[in-house]
């Protein structure tokens, strides 16, 4: 709002610098009245309407002869576009929707570039990955042990600093406090080192600003979390905060919220200190981020790794270390173990795409339209001539009208905007700051946008019309001059609208293809419980059980580490066959989990036995593996009981006894991974009960579960969800882009029907005599429709040859980015020109109808 100010403050004293200050004044004494009145927006209404008033008194008392000019054809333009309503009300509306549509993909894409640059040092902050793909991982990892960072930075001078974070692993923790004693599980728990806030950016609201994590036993927490757990944020410092009844942590700083564009969001972070050894922290998984130095190259200090690798590492293949930029990791970062779920680089270039795409369906629209409304001037500007009118006033005039059109779809649009983007917000999930429309380089957008829109739409009637001499314009009637031009543009913005809805039909497909592809487990109707590290249920997990197990509805129940697609807590390791050699190793994930794992979750047996509790040692020497990890391991018979060694564990040989047909255990994007289910029972008690039910009676098998469980628990509520529900989450991204992509094409097509109906009203109107005659002369009215839209018809088959490859490629393209991906069906793009003929052809046959009623004797009659 300030900035919209000023640059009226601006106008009004470069027009009249003499009395600018004290209009100034008065209208920002108004200004701030009417906002302790009324919404901010209703008061910069207010402020623009007083703005136009004094202007138009300023620009009445100018005496300087090319203010009074320039005002004389802003008057002329308001009044010709008054006129002329239909043509003004078509190409205002499109160019505005067009511009809003623009509008929110620049402010959506703009924040997804925007990640992780707010920190001062953000071009000096670099992750360090860990990359196994030697030992046929498929991907590096985000984390890395907690000792490279302390020997790169003690070895590579260029290192100014780093910091190391780690995390609960995917559990939330239960923090209490003596004001809320009952407490709430929280998720953005993490431990780091003291030099966070020297290497990341915390706006720190109370308490210790230099370094509030240096000592054990200390913390630091956000805001939302120092209102939930006390008074007020300066009441929260010196205060304790409890950590699941074990960790106290006094609370020694207060920061603000993380902003949206950050690849992680802490909520409360400990001291990386308390309770560890300097030999404990170099061993943790961590999240490890190093400064260097401006004048260090990270290309070379890349290849200096590799030494500290010789020098430390002791695996075979040696690891590599990799450095990424920290503003890099949202947008080109698809590593294991990432903090948060990540962007896409490539759904930023889709929307990117898109928008320009609209961008130029609007404008090849407004310029279409005023190319056509211009030829309709033809007299009018002939008339001028014979009375004097110079051309360089005619083309001033002209000009005059397109722009100010154009600066009038600037303005409703960016209203507009500001009133829609709440709700876009909420499909984005994300928060989206009209304020990046405000910026020196958006604002200088919109005015290169508007100065070419008003050149490009008024250049042909201003430069070509005013050329002709006004015996010319009168000695006969231009009804067909050349539309090579307008046709070309047509068939260019039909094309992008074609490409537009293909595009979308394929990303919903994809998506249902994620949504309905068999993953081989039954998710729905297993309700999974969080048990977050629960050592109280643990402990009385058989009762629970047994208990449960009781009611019919019941049908069975597991403990497992992890939920399939939580790879964040998946174990990972190196098996090979007892009688291979070191080289056949494999590298596998580890699902650690009990007896009832398989049946639980409706996992079919492709050979071999379930685990079983009449056998002994199915918790100790025995494992399962699925169909991949049998295939890259060689197994083709149990009955040689084929014997392997696994990693991490205790090198122990352990008998394979049954094989699993494969099923995702992460999600669709990536492909099926090798796979180990270990019977851990003790292990895998702290993760995820998960329990399969029938839905008969699912309230009361509901409640009779929360009774089992408060008998165990009564001071915690039990929490749950479906395992089905869980699955679409991993689709989010998907289902946003989704969304978007349906909305904005609805758009799109909206735009170019409305651009249409403008140029078949104007066509029309241009053959309305003969269609007179036509009429007279015993056309009916399906010939004269045919007559009519034929011609727009061809214009939309040949835009879908264009479209169709070049669509067709770029969606290839992007499906190549899925292990699991849907085909491009000829359907698609035959519903493609359906939906692009449906609405063309009626907007068209509606003015058709129109056309076609009137009256012969009323059009020839003036004859």
């Amino acid at each position: 709002m300030e900035k919209i100010r000023q640059i009226c403050y601006r106008i009004i004293s470069r027009i009249s610098p003499e009395i600018g200050e004290n209009v100034k004044g008065d209208l920002e004494e108004l200004y701030q009245r009417k906002l302790e009145e009324s919404t901010a927006f209703q008061a910069i209404l207010f402020f623009l309407w007083e703005w136009i008033t004094c202007l138009k008194l300023i620009l009445n008392s100018q005496p300087d002869p090319s203010i009074s000019l320039w005002y004389a054809n802003m008057k002329m333009s308001w009044r010709m576009l008054s006129k002329h309503r239909s043509y003004t009300v078509i190409s205002l509306s499109g160019l505005t929707i067009g511009l809003v549509a623009f509008f929110m993909i620049y402010l959506f894409v703009r924040t997804e570039l925007s990640y992780d640059q707010y920190h001062d040092k953000a071009d000096r902050i670099y992750r360090l990955n860990y990359d196994l793909t030697d030992r046929n991982e498929k991907l590096p990892w985000a984390i890395i042990n907690g000792g490279w960072a302390e020997r790169i930075s003690e070895q590579f001078p260029e290192v100014e600093a780093y910091t190391r974070i780690t995390t609960t692993w995917g559990s939330r923790s239960l923090i209490r406090s003596a004001y809320n004693r009952k407490g709430h599980y929280e998720e953005g728990f993490m431990w780091a080192d003291g030099s966070l806030t020297s290497v990341f950016d915390f706006e720190i609201l109370s308490g210790d600003t230099q370094n509030p994590i240096g000592s054990p036993h200390t913390a630091m927490i956000s805001e939302s979390i120092a209102n939930k757990y006390f008074r007020s944020i300066d009441d929260a410092i010196g205060q304790t905060l409890n950590r699941n009844d074990e960790t106290n942590y006094t609370i020694t700083a207060v920061y603000r919220d993380m902003p949206t564009a950050s690849h992680f969001h802490a909520h409360m972070i400990a001291s990386f200190l308390t309770g560890t050894t300097p030999e404990q922290r170099a061993e943790f998984w961590t999240y490890s981020y190093l400064v260097i130095s401006d004048k260090a190259n990270p290309v070379s200090l890349q290849q200096k790794l590799s030494t500290i690798v010789e020098q430390h590492a002791q695996d075979t293949p040696l690891p590599r270390l990799l450095l990424q930029p920290l503003t890099s990791i949202y947008l080109e970062s698809n590593l294991m173990y990432e903090f948060e779920p990540v962007g896409n680089h490539l759904t930023v270039q889709l929307f990117m795409g898109v928008g320009c795409f609209i961008l130029l369906i609007a404008g090849i629209n407004f310029v279409n339209l005023s190319t056509a409304y211009g030829v309709k001037r033809m007299k009018e500007i002939g008339l001028k001539k014979v009375l004097g009118a110079e051309r360089r006033s005619l083309i001033q005039q002209i000009l005059t009208e397109s722009t100010l059109l154009a600066l009038m779809a600037v303005f409703f649009a960016g209203i507009l905007t500001y009133l829609i983007l709440p709700y876009v917000e909420v499909i984005v999930g994300k928060v989206l700051y009209i304020s990046n429309l405000w910026s020196f380089n958006s604002i200088g957008f919109l005015l290169i946008f508007v100065l070419m829109m008003g050149v490009l739409s008024g250049t042909y009637p201003a430069f070509y019309l005013s050329a002709f001499r006004p015996q010319d314009i009168f000695a006969k009637t231009r009804s067909r001059e050349k539309q090579i031009l307008r046709k070309g543009l047509s068939v260019f913005q039909f094309a992008m609208s074609i490409s537009l809805v293909a595009g979308s039909m394929v990303v919903y497909q994809q998506l249902s293809y994620f949504q309905s592809k068999d993953l081989g487990i039954q998710p729905e109707q297993a309700l999974v419980i969080p048990l977050d590290y629960d050592d109280q249920f643990s402990s009385h997990y058989e009762f629970f059980r047994n208990k449960a197990l009781n009611n019919p509805h019941v049908k069975n129940m597991s403990l497992m580490s992890s939920l399939p697609g939580e790879m964040i807590r998946m174990w990972v390791g190196n098996v090979r066959p007892s009688q291979g050699a070191e080289e056949d190793k494999v590298r596998v994930k580890v699902f650690n989990t009990d007896f009832d794992f398989i049946n639980t979750l409706g996992i079919k047996m492709a050979k071999g036995r379930d685990y079983s509790r009449s056998f002994a040692t199915d918790t100790t020497k025995a494992v399962i593996i699925n169909e991949t990890a049998a295939a890259a391991l060689g197994i083709t018979s149990l009955d040689t009981a084929t014997i392997f060694d696994y990693s991490p564990s205790l090198m122990s040989n352990f008998k394979v006894i049954g094989v699993v047909e494969d099923f995702h255990f992460a999600s669709l994007h990536s492909a099926i991974e090798p796979l180990v289910i270990r019977n851990r029972h003790g292990y895998s008690n702290k993760g995820k009960l998960v329990i399969r039910l029938d839905t008969e009676d699912l309230t009361e098998t509901m409640a009779y579960l929360e009774e089992v469980w408060n008998s165990i628990h009564p001071d915690r509520t039990m929490e749950s969800y479906f395992l089905s529900d869980y699955f679409q989450t991993k689709y989010i991204k998907e289902q946003t882009t989704m969304k978007l992509l349906i909305s904005f094409t609805i758009l799109a097509l909206g735009i170019a029907c409305l651009g249409l109906f403008g140029l078949a009203t104007y066509v029309m109107q241009n053959r309305q005599k003969e269609i007179g005659v036509r009429k007279v002369l015993g056309a009916t009215f399906t010939q004269l429709w045919s007559l009519l839209t034929l011609e727009f018809v061809w214009l939309i088959l040949l835009s879908f040859l264009i479209a169709a490859p070049f669509t067709y490629y770029l969606l290839d393209y992007w499906l190549s980015n899925f292990a699991y991906r849907t085909d491009i069906h000829l359907t698609v793009f035959i519903l493609a020109i359906f939906a692009v003929l449906l609405p063309a052809i009626t907007s068209i046959s509606i003015k058709s109808l129109q056309v076609a009623r009137t009256n012969p004797s009323d059009v020839l009659g003036a004859e």
